[in-house]
């Protein structure tokens, strides 16, 4: 530092410590399914999250609807240790959203925040505020009986405090509501609502599609959905996202040879974003009378497992040998003779072993590349190309030259240092755990001309010193 003891203008040069990398998460679900009511996800509200079953079945479910296969893989994923799951609401085809006209000194439309005829029993009512010029707003769910009120509103704020609080209605208006709506304090009802028709495959797939707005999902899953065309679907969209698919086996293999049958399915979907599970599982009653089990997909268990296990141990811990809560029977048994010939195909079962209960027996992903064949690394590579793709991006803005290149070699370095002491990267050191390059030997003349910035980032997941090779490749704002 200079001397400051007398007069004088002095100049220091501060050195430029760019944001550490920070770890995305590892255990944000999206689960798609059909339920009663709620929103379906559009380019402009993405799908909302949940962090209890009672959450999900206040805003996606309506009294005595507790029965579904969505509903009943959220109260599963919730059991197993899930706490942050995105709900994503399949729009189904010739469905409608409930809406009403409220008129006064500005029209405005009411519509339900999404489709189905549980919206026709939505009301809305515009009363005089106690200030002049104020007006309170009520919307009522009679099926529910959930009142949501707001007082004292002035006009212009009107459609964006319903917009910013309401669960069940949203406001579509040309102007500002100034005049406002007349408050008759009478109640306005909604119409119109449609269920539509029960969704196919291509509904599954559109819902698949919004995903990509979702940036803290890793896991995804549609529970029940067991075509081939919905796990091709689920593992590009895994892919794209940099997540993991967690796959649902048949309901009901043929006989005589289950096996096969499973195998058959399972071979339909290679990914290494992709993980695939069988058997179907009998659960024990949900919320509500007692009855007997019900025989559920095992993806919404599977996904709580594996959140759970990422939050509890690391994302690069295998999530096997985990007990399955809330599973009752198993409604195939895997004996260990079938499972020699599942396992290796890729097939992650799920047994009753004596002793020790129903547990997760298998951490693999579809694909038969080695580098990429168990969960534990697979996770923990995903985490680390999300987490440095998105901590380096302050790079793309800045010169094209080695001193950047340096400083992100030294970012990603320290977050790598950070990941090797928590034990989820192998090696007695820290070069036995892991390298960065980012110089003169990952691009070429023309790559640096062109404005692509390419770093090689190895790894080692499974053995010390053996890396497996990450590659990014950023184009650059600065040309």
């Amino acid at each position: 530092m200079p001397d400051a003891s007398f007069p004088g203008v002095f100049i220091e040069e501060m050195s430029r410590r760019e944001p550490a990398i920070e770890g995305v998460p590892t255990d944000v679900v999206a689960l798609i399914g059909d339920c009663a009511r709620g929103p379906s996800p559009t380019d402009d509200a993405p799908a909302p999250i949940v962090t209890s079953p009672h959450e999900f079945a206040r805003r996606f479910e309506t009294p005595g609807d507790h029965l579904t296969i969505l509903g009943d893989a959220v109260r599963a994923f919730f059991e197993n240790g899930g706490r942050r799951c995105h709900v994503v609401r399949i729009a189904r085809p010739g469905s409608a959203a409930a809406r009403a006209s409220v008129l006064g000194g500005t029209p405005f439309l009411a519509v339900a925040r999404g489709a189905g005829d549980w919206g026709n029993a939505l009301t809305v009512t515009i009363t005089p505020g106690a200030e002049a010029a104020a007006v309170d707003a009520i919307v009522t769910d009679a099926t529910t009986g959930v009142v949501e009120h707001w007082t004292g509103i002035p006009p212009t704020a009107l459609a964006a405090t319903i917009n910013e609080r309401s669960e069940l209605i949203r406001v579509e208006a040309a102007t500002d509501l100034d005049p406002p709506p007349a408050p008759t304090g009478v109640p306005i009802p909604l119409v119109g609502g449609l269920d539509g028709e029960a969704p196919d495959d291509g509904a599954m797939i559109a819902a698949i599609g919004h995903l990509a707005r979702l940036d803290d999902v890793m896991l995804i899953a549609a529970p029940g959905a067991t075509s081939p065309a919905v796990h091709a679907a689920l593992a590009r969209g895994a892919e794209s996202m940099r997540g993991l698919a967690i796959l649902d086996g048949e309901r009901d293999p043929s006989m005589p040879d289950p096996v096969a049958s499973i195998l058959a399915h399972r071979s339909t979907v290679t990914s290494t974003c992709a993980a695939y599970y069988a058997p179907w599982i009998e659960a024990t009653p949900a919320p509500g009378p007692a009855g007997p089990t019900r025989t559920l997909p095992p993806s919404g268990f599977v996904a709580g497992i594996i959140a759970r296990v990422h939050g509890e141990r690391g994302v690069g811990k295998s999530p096997a040998n985990e007990i399955v809560r809330g599973a009752a029977a198993l409604h195939l048994d895997i004996t260990a003779a079938m499972q020699e010939r599942l396992n290796p195909a890729g097939v992650n079962c799920i047994r009753v072993l004596p002793g020790r209960g129903i547990r997760v027996w298998g951490a693999r992903t579809t694909s038969g590349d080695p580098e990429w064949r168990f969960l534990g690394p697979r996770c923990l590579a995903l985490f680390l190309e999300r987490s440095i793709d998105r901590g380096v991006r302050w790079a793309v803005f800045e010169p094209h030259v080695p001193a950047t290149w340096a400083r992100l070699r030294a970012a990603v370095e320290s977050f790598l240092l950070s990941v090797w002491r928590s034990g989820d990267l192998l090696g007695a050191r820290p070069e036995e755990a892991f390298f960065v390059r980012c110089d003169a030997s990952t691009m070429t003349d023309d790559d640096v001309r062109r404005g692509r910035l390419i770093a090689h980032v190895g790894v080692a997941t499974t053995t010390p010193a053996e890396f497996v090779v990450l590659r990014f490749d950023w184009p650059m704002a600065s040309g």
